[in-house]
C-alpha cells in the first residue's frame, strides 16, 4: 500500500487539474478505501481481462438505514449520505455479488463516502448511463475511462517530489 502522504500530495495536485486529473484524484482515494486492483477501477487494456471497472450502477449510499437510490436521488440529498457500498459484480477473487461498504471518514478529503459522491456527481452532470465507469471523464466530448498507465503517471509525478520523505523509491510504483 502507499503511504497516505501520496494520496495526499497526488490529489491536491490532480484536483486542480483538467476533468482526468481530476478523476484520478478521487479513484486514487476510492481505490485506497476499498482495496482496489488496477483493473478494477481502470481499463486494463487487455482482452484476456474479464473483469471491468465499476460501473455507476455498482455504487449505493446510505443515511443510516435509509438507502439512497443512486439514479434518482437528487445530488443534494445524495450528500447526505454517511455510507457508501460497491457491488463486486467481476473483481475481488470473483466473487459476484459482494458487497463491501465503506462509512464516512468525516475526513474532507480522504473519506471513501466525499471521493464517491464527488464521481457520481461528476456522472449525473454530465448524462451518463447506469453503465459507465466510476473512474471515467468526458474529454473533448467522448467518455473516456481511465488507464492504469494515468494512475501510475500520476503517482510516479508524486513520488519524484515526495518519495524520499516517505521512504518510496520512483521504481517502486
Amino acid at each position: 500500500p502507499l503511504p497516505t502522504q501520496v494520496l495526499d500530495k497526488t490529489y491536491a495536485t490532480c484536483i486542480g487539474g483538467n476533468t482526468t486529473q481530476q478523476c484520478i484524484a478521487n479513484m486514487l482515494w476510492i481505490a485506497f478505501y476499498f482495496l482496489m486492483r488496477p483493473g478494477e477501477y481502470c481499463n486494463s487494456g487487455s482482452a484476456a481481462d474479464k473483469s471491468h471497472p465499476f460501473r455507476l450502477c455498482d455504487v449505493t449510499f446510505r443515511r443510516d438505514d435509509w438507502v439512497f437510490d443512486t439514479f434518482s436521488t437528487p445530488l443534494a440529498e445524495l450528500v447526505n449520505a454517511n455510507h457508501v457500498a460497491l457491488t463486486f459484480t467481476t473483481q475481488k477473487n470473483g466473487i459476484k455479488g459482494e458487497v463491501i461498504g465503506q462509512r464516512a471518514s468525516g475526513h474532507p478529503t480522504a473519506c471513501p463516502v466525499r471521493r464517491c459522491l464527488h464521481r457520481v456527481a461528476y456522472l449525473h452532470c454530465h448524462s451518463s448511463s447506469r453503465t459507465t465507469p466510476l473512474g471515467a471523464c468526458k474529454v473533448a466530448g467522448k467518455w473516456r475511462t481511465l488507464r492504469a498507465g494515468d494512475i501510475t503517471q500520476a503517482l510516479q509525478a508524486t513520488i519524484r517530489e515526495i518519495g524520499e520523505t516517505v521512504g518510496l523509491a520512483q521504481a517502486e510504483i
